[in-house]
């Protein structure tokens, strides 16, 4: 009887150690994926990216094309402002002057390549541009261009460090190890103290975790060093939203939630959803011809005027000397003719000054400059609809407002 009581009361302890142990590899675990890192805003959550971002999408034949993020949240095809350049209005890009010599420019509103102006032309960059020279010793250095034109040295709190009093930086520890830190007022990189130093996080700094049900959520580190959720007051608490935010409805399309918190689609429904097309759009039939989807969802070829070079009457083109033309009855490519042929425009087309403003084309030829009264929205020099950048980098069109709103 004793010997029995002794073996189940060692039985007991040990499966207690074992459940113990579980729960505390649990803890760590859990402890594991509340990680801490900044997490970015995004206007697709779903897909962690931003309006305007480059991504890949499989069109109707299968091909991979690149694209951009629409309004939508859709990887859409990215069409180019210039494309017989294949370009955009401000990107680089580079062509030949007169003399055969390469230069690089900037595309211009009419899809010309236009040089690049320095304001320090030798050295071919601008003032407060970075550049390398070599001092008296010969010795190569770094710095910033100068009203001079010259590369003035970089002044660092910090010389030997390359570095600011406040900056970023990398060294080793007594074992060797590196460690990230911040250059300190002695010029020493001093290690980062965390108030979590497993998390690598400080208490109120923004976390993940997960909830009892799996759920990913948004919370803070407490006192504890725990990720805790913050309480939110949400439109619609059942789901944990609120109204206007990307979701992604039961069939997988991405759409926002509506004011009855129901997950509402803004993806349009095709006429043919095999396709990912609507009746009328345009397609590549299976010998790679072009054509439009018909009403039975078929890729119907195109009848043009002028089969073998799959062009109508009045198209663009390039005459065999590369002059700009258009498509004629005989389906030739006739030069076009214009007005100002020195300027290659005709009378009341948008033009370029010597000083590189906007203009247009008058009776005798001379490109006369706007005023900005002419312009909607005088203060930008734009137009309502013209293209912009707004002030994180990002494409965009001048609204009614004459702000610069994304695409």
């Amino acid at each position: 009887m004793k010997v029995r009581f002794i073996l189940s009361s060692v039985l007991l302890l040990l499966f207690s150690a074992v459940i113990l142990t579980s729960c505390q590899k649990e803890q760590v675990e859990d402890l594991d994926t509340n990680t801490i890192e900044v997490r970015a805003s995004y206007d697709c959550p779903d897909i962690e990216k931003d309006f305007g971002d480059p991504c890949r999408y499989e069109d109707a034949d299968g091909n991979w094309k690149r694209g951009v993020i629409n309004d939508d949240c859709e990887c859409e095809e990215d069409i180019d402002d210039c494309p017989e350049l294949k370009a955009d209005i401000g990107d680089d890009c580079k062509a030949k002057d007169d003399d055969g010599k390469w230069y690089e420019g900037v595309v211009n509103a009419d899809c010309e390549c236009e040089p690049i102006t320095y304001d320090c032309p030798d050295l071919e960059a601008n003032i407060g541009d970075e550049c390398k020279s070599r001092d008296d010793d010969g010795n190569r250095y770094e710095g910033t261009v100068n009203a001079d034109c010259e590369c003035e040295p970089i002044v660092y709190d910090c010389p030997e460090l390359k570095a600011d009093i406040g900056d970023d930086c990398k060294a080793k520890d007594d074992d060797g190890k590196w460690y990230k830190g911040v250059v300190n007022a002695d010029c020493e990189c001093e290690p980062i103290t965390y108030d979590c130093p497993d998390l690598r996080a400080n208490i109120g700094d923004p976390c993940r975790g997960r909830d009892d049900h799996g759920n990913v959520y948004v919370g803070v580190i407490n006192d504890d060093c725990e990720c805790e959720a913050e309480e939110e007051d949400y439109d619609c608490p059942d789901i944990m939203a609120n109204i206007g935010d990307i979701c992604r409805t039961d069939d997988g399309r991405i759409g926002r939630i509506n004011n009855d918190c129901e997950c509402e689609s803004r993806q349009p429904e095709y006429d043919c959803p095999d396709l990912r097309r609507n009746v009328g759009d345009r397609c590549l039939t299976d010998d790679r011809q072009r054509g439009t989807v018909n009403a039975d969802c078929e890729c119907e070829p195109i009848v043009y005027d002028c089969p073998d070079t799959q062009q109508n009457v009045g198209d663009r083109c390039l005459t065999d000397d590369r002059k700009r033309g258009t498509i004629n009855d005989d389906c030739e490519c006739e030069a076009i003719t214009y007005d100002c042929p020195d300027l290659r425009r005709n009378i009341g087309d948008n033009c370029r000054t010597t000083d590189r403003e906007r203009g247009i084309v008058n009776a005798d030829c001379d490109c006369e400059p706007l005023s900005p009264d002419d312009y909607d929205c005088p203060d930008l020099l734009k137009n309502i609809g013209d293209r912009c950048r707004t002030d994180d980098g990002k494409r965009g069109r001048i609204n009614d407002d004459c702000e610069c709103a994304n695409r």
